[in-house]
């Protein structure tokens, strides 16, 4: 009995949705997948982000409303939502890549009071412009903001938000690590039984401020379990 075995097609030659040449991978997250691509259409270099097109009804339909409100969502503190879509059966995502540091990485110990003020405001007003438009952010973390090259931390920029959190699913929180849930709100991860709000962002932002100001997170355990129970 012959077998036809006919392996993946490596990244760097897979086009997307017939626009966006996949690079490299930049980030695999359960049933997520996050790649540095090529946009044929003008030579920009993109972020690209993937999933399962088999969603639940209610998660594809607010995937799809947030998308539509991120299109359209003009503010300096946000990384835009370039381009969405369906392609090879998953749904997928495009924004501009952004050269330059995370804010995790160049956070080593306490920052200046006044270098840690001028962040903090800079997030609430990304945050503001969300709220006020019906979009939870859901993925706030120091590894999401980006400082942009040659320009100073006041000016970070959010990465990523809303669309990446309301994918996860149940087996995405089996896999996630101690520093997934550092700054998460306790609604959001599950540990209180109520619906999640701007209020989960916002307790997001005073984690990364505490730890702009002291050094290190507010919690931290051995394991995630430890970490969340921390935060109750």
């Amino acid at each position: 009995m012959t077998t036809n075995f006919h392996p993946p097609t490596p990244a760097s030659e897979r086009i997307i949705a017939g626009r966006y040449r996949l690079e490299r991978v930049l980030k695999q997250a359960g049933r997520r997948e996050s790649f540095v691509a090529q946009d044929l259409t003008g030579g920009s270099r993109v972020v690209l982000r993937m999933t399962p097109a088999a969603l639940a009804t209610p998660v594809e339909a607010r995937l799809a409303h947030e998308a539509a409100i991120l299109a359209g969502l003009k503010a300096p503190q946000l990384s835009p939502l370039l381009d969405f879509g369906h392609a090879d059966d998953r749904f997928f995502w495009v924004r501009p890549f952004i050269g330059g540091e995370s804010l995790a990485a160049r956070t080593t110990g306490p920052w200046p009071i006044d270098d840690a003020l001028a962040i903090a405001c800079r997030v609430l007003e990304a945050l503001r412009a969300l709220h006020e438009s019906g979009v939870l952010c859901r993925n706030l973390s120091p590894t999401n903001l980006i400082v942009p090259a040659g320009q100073s931390p006041a000016a970070l920029v959010f990465a990523d938000c809303g669309l990446a959190c309301s994918l996860t699913g149940d087996d995405e929180a089996q896999q996630k690590s101690v520093e997934d849930v550092l700054y998460v709100s306790p609604e959001q991860a599950g540990s209180l039984d109520c619906e999640i709000g701007p209020p989960a962002d916002l307790y997001s932002a005073g984690a990364i401020l505490f730890e702009l100001l002291a050094g290190h997170p507010p919690y931290r355990g051995t394991t995630v379990g430890a970490t969340l129970l921390q935060h109750m």
